[in-house]
């Protein structure tokens, strides 16, 4: 029983023609590449540092392009992605001189002294991870009141502190 009637199908006669194709997609795609302005390699071959962001509303671009005017980096370039109600923004920077290395601290530095300068001492929930809400709020206040060294401590709180932080993700800036 065939389900498929005749299947002779003679690829090999058709092959001068799909090899002439193949050569020209080739070449045009080593013009583009030598005579053209080439692929857009972005960061994962060219090398620097790329930084998101997500605000409580609608970021300014022009605002934080003049935050970060004067980094000794490359000029950054900015978009928005995702969805455009999620106010995420993506910052993409070269490195200065090919040099390699995380940029990402004078960028958040400027950032955060821009848009959060009236933090004051409260602990900042938006740049610091579960280790610093362990270590720097929690084993130091010891609110459950538990006797025992910095490891105890630690062992106790590290838990409450991630909880802390994932639900601060799932829930978003509110």
């Amino acid at each position: 029983m065939r389900i498929i009637g005749d299947t002779n199908i003679p690829f090999l006669s058709y092959r001068k023609i799909a090899l002439s194709v193949s050569l020209l997609v080739i070449v045009a795609g080593l013009a583009f590449q030598w005579l053209g302005s080439g692929l857009n390699r972005g960061i994962d071959f060219e090398g620097g540092t790329q930084v998101t962001l997500k605000f409580r509303e609608r970021p300014d671009l022009g605002r934080i392009r003049s935050v970060l005017a004067g980094l000794e980096t490359g000029e950054p370039t900015m978009q928005r992605f995702d969805e455009e109600e999620l106010n995420e923004i993506l910052i993409k920077v070269e490195n200065p001189g090919g040099t390699e290395g995380d940029f990402s601290k004078p960028i958040l530095d400027r950032l955060h002294a821009e848009f959060n300068a009236d933090l004051g001492e409260v602990f900042d929930l938006n740049t610091k991870g579960s280790q610093a809400l362990t270590h720097d709020v929690l084993v130091k206040a010891n609110p459950d009141g538990i006797v025992g060294d910095v490891e105890v401590l630690t062992a106790h709180y590290e838990p409450m502190a991630a909880a802390v932080l994932d639900h601060r993700r799932r829930v978003g800036h509110g």
